[in-house]
């Protein structure tokens, strides 16, 4: 739906709601309102306003600019350029507000473990809340696939969860540690041999031994 009523954003922006099911509270990573905002200098939002009481603010927020700069306060104070992705706890004070003419495009989300993917992507980054994902990590047409899909209804809960969890993967590895994985043959080979034993019960001497290396050496 158009956005006609809250100052600093555009009329063009659009932004949609979804009240997951019970089993995705339980089961799945869900969103619970996401957008495609065009934003002017009169944009600030306050953790006070009534928008920001209401549940399905109070959660996780994710936010890709695709232009311009969007300006945050939490427990720190940061900026998200262009390229750039924010992720903040809703729970928590915040305020988020521009300068001049900005895009993003957000979700709101929550569920399965989405605080201890939280508590991990900003613990790797040092506690940094704004940082440059991983140019192939599909963070910006993940979100927009969320998006389309709310906006035309086609979107299942599960392929939503998927589009999540994705997304947060590539958050919390980025292009400098897959670097590292490709370029060490034996480390890639145990991540898959992992990876085919995720449910079982493994131990580091087995994974040594699958790719030719002593338990203390791997």
């Amino acid at each position: 739906m158009k956005v006609t009523n809250e100052p600093g954003v555009l009329l063009r922006s659009e932004r949609f709601f979804s009240t997951p099911s019970a089993m995705a509270r339980s089961l799945f990573f869900y969103v619970t309102r996401v957008g495609h905002y065009y934003y002017d200098e009169r944009y600030n939002f306050l953790d006070s306003c009534d928008v920001a009481n209401q549940e399905s603010h109070k959660n996780f927020f994710l936010t890709y600019v695709r232009s311009g700069t969007i300006y945050y306060e939490t427990s720190q104070q940061f900026a998200a350029e262009q390229g750039q992705v924010a992720l903040v706890d809703c729970r928590k004070p915040h305020r988020f507000y521009t300068k001049g003419p900005a895009e993003a495009m957000w979700i709101h989300f929550d569920g399965a473990n989405a605080s201890a993917f939280f508590d991990q992507i900003t613990a790797f980054r040092g506690g940094k809340q704004s940082f440059r994902p991983a140019p192939d990590g599909r963070i910006e047409q993940e979100m927009a696939q969320i998006i389309s899909g709310l906006r035309s209804a086609t979107i299942s809960e599960i392929e939503c969860s998927k589009c999540i969890y994705r997304i947060l993967c590539a958050l919390l590895f980025p292009a400098s540690a897959k670097k590292d994985v490709i370029g060490n043959d034996a480390i890639s080979e145990a991540i898959r041999y992992i990876d085919r034993h995720l449910f079982e019960q493994i131990s580091v001497s087995q994974v040594a031994s699958e790719v030719n290396l002593s338990a203390s050496h791997f």
